[in-house]
């Protein structure tokens, strides 16, 4: 079994049997397995509870759901993402928790192509909310996403989609000693972990550069237009855009790290393993978190809106905006 050293694998499938080593040993098995079981149970139970509880106030709303709010609409997009990731990801590592093996290669490629399908769509679909925010507030313009976000939703499944296949037909997917992702076993898998974990950083980075400079841009401008509807606007866009970018970052914060560590050639640590089983895991709740200060903020602002027009304040609510793309995006 490997001990603390996650670079100890098979190089070669024959040299093991046809067996790869399980990651994490003595109580570090369990440790990660029943942590990953248990972060991803409690990342089902929120992502479910925000699809819910969207599907229920949209029906009492009678409120179609390609008219909700920007922001609620990316965090349904996440929780599908997570849900589905969830459900698959508790799989393998139940399996290996209770048979101290690795599932069947037929049934181990499925849940890595899930898994890569899932992760990769969710980073599309935060990397899109950061570089919109950047758009809208940067550069005055909106993303088009046609009737119904279906540019989105075809990039953001279509692209994963292609590139596991792929990788299917490659023969790419398996087992990777503590889950089911790129094949340990073979020669390959050096070159395709580097590209995963070089893919991971690039979002990761795309994401901060994006929120950096909508932070910048409001900074600056706050001052001058703080008072006004565009000013307002803008400050919204950048807070429920922040909401969601935060939660990725919380939930990935352990993967940017052990992906540097590992392209630069050293070995992570079984903590650090620990640590990505945990939080990488715990998406669903998150962005649970997000949605709910986005929920509440918004029930905030309804609520000075009210009181503002009881006091007789309708012409600043009605106010008209110089930006077409605040106009456009309804946060």
């Amino acid at each position: 079994m490997i001990g603390h050293n996650i670079s100890s694998r098979c190089d070669n499938f024959s040299d093991c049997g046809g067996d790869l080593l399980l990651l994490g040993s003595g109580v570090w098995f369990d440790v990660i397995h029943i942590s990953g079981f248990t972060s991803l149970t409690i990342s089902t139970l929120f992502s479910t509870g925000v699809l819910i509880f969207v599907a229920v106030t949209t029906r009492r709303s009678s409120l179609a759901f390609r008219l909700l709010k920007l922001p609620e609409r990316l965090v349904v997009y996440l929780a599908i993402c997570d849900l589905m990731w969830s459900t698959t990801h508790i799989v393998d590592h139940v399996y290996m928790w209770v048979t101290y093996d690795h599932p069947p290669d037929l049934l181990c490629n499925a849940l890595a192509f899930l898994l890569s399908e899932f992760v990769l769509a969710q980073g599309l679909v935060v990397s899109f909310a950061a570089i919109n925010a950047m758009v809208i507030v940067v550069l005055g313009k909106t993303i088009e996403l046609g009737r119904y976000d279906w540019r989105l939703v075809v990039v953001a499944l279509g692209l994963p989609t292609v590139w596991g296949v792929v990788l299917l037909v490659l023969g790419v997917f398996g087992p990777s000693g503590a889950w089911c992702l790129i094949d340990a076993r073979k020669e390959t898998y050096a070159l395709f972990n580097n590209l995963y974990s070089s893919t991971m950083i690039v979002v990761f980075m795309v994401n901060l550069f994006s929120y950096t400079l909508v932070i910048c841009k409001v900074r600056v401008h706050s001052k001058n237009i703080k008072q006004s509807t565009q000013g307002s606007a803008i400050n919204k866009i950048a807070a429920t855009s922040a909401l969601l970018i935060l939660a990725y970052f919380a939930q990935w914060w352990p993967w940017f790290i052990y992906a540097i560590w590992s392209l630069i050639g050293n070995s992570p640590h079984i903590i650090l393993v620990v640590l990505n089983t945990i939080f990488c895991n715990l998406g669903g709740a998150f962005n649970f978190f997000a949605y709910s200060t986005f929920r509440k903020r918004l029930g905030e602002r309804n609520a000075n809106v009210t009181t503002e027009r009881l006091e007789g304040c309708e012409d600043e609510v009605q106010a008209p905006t110089s930006s077409k793309a605040t106009k456009d995006m309804r946060y």
